[in-house]
């Protein structure tokens, strides 16, 4: 009787198996669940869309409004009118942010290019502060226009230069470093720098 039963749930145990752990019936039953909150919650997916959409045309058009600026570098957010999003486009440069959960945004971001003269490399900069905007700013205001200086002297001299473009860089990167944590470490602000 008991090798019966045994048996008997060895038997349900793989048909389970076979039929439930299935690609094809974990594929069905995700579409089930989506099914199911589609109709028996409509209003609340309704209303996560249609505010979605609404958000992304707002920004749209006040971004596109605001940010109007003939200088493909420069970008100043009106801190009042909109803090809580950016968005700046020109020639072949796109960025956009959107504020996390801290009360105001931290990321700040720089473009240099000449397209007219070529005299130096496109720069473009990425900086998150983490916690602290004043590093990030700091970093903004001064990174850019110091890799743009040697990249400028590097091409004056390019075939007789021991640098290349990455250790340019990474001089730059690192003296920013240095300098920032002797400026800004009583205030302890940190940032993080991508190029």
């Amino acid at each position: 009787m008991i090798e019966d039963t045994m048996t008997l749930l060895s038997l349900l145990g793989r048909i389970m198996r076979y039929f439930l752990l299935r690609p094809e019936t974990l594929f069905l039953l995700c579409i089930s669940l989506a099914l199911w909150s589609y109709f028996f919650h409509t209003d609340e997916v309704k209303t996560i869309v249609k505010s979605s959409r609404d958000a992304v045309k707002m920004v749209k058009g006040k971004v596109a409004e605001i940010m109007q600026n003939d200088r493909l570098g420069g970008l100043d957010v009106l801190e009042a009118e909109f803090s809580k999003t950016w968005e700046f486009k020109s020639h072949n440069v796109a960025v956009y942010s959107i504020q996390g959960r801290r009360d105001h945004m931290e990321d700040r971001f720089e473009v240099l290019t000449d397209l007219a003269n070529k005299t130096h490399p496109s720069i473009f900069g990425i900086f998150d502060g983490h916690g602290g905007e004043t590093a990030a700013e700091y970093v903004k205001s001064r990174l850019p226009e110091a890799l743009k200086q040697h990249l400028q002297d590097y091409e004056k001299d390019k075939e007789n230069s021991v640098l290349s473009y990455q250790t340019i860089l990474e001089q730059q990167i690192l003296s920013i470093d240095r300098e920032m944590l002797e400026k800004l470490t009583v205030s302890y602000d940190e940032a993080v720098t991508f190029l």
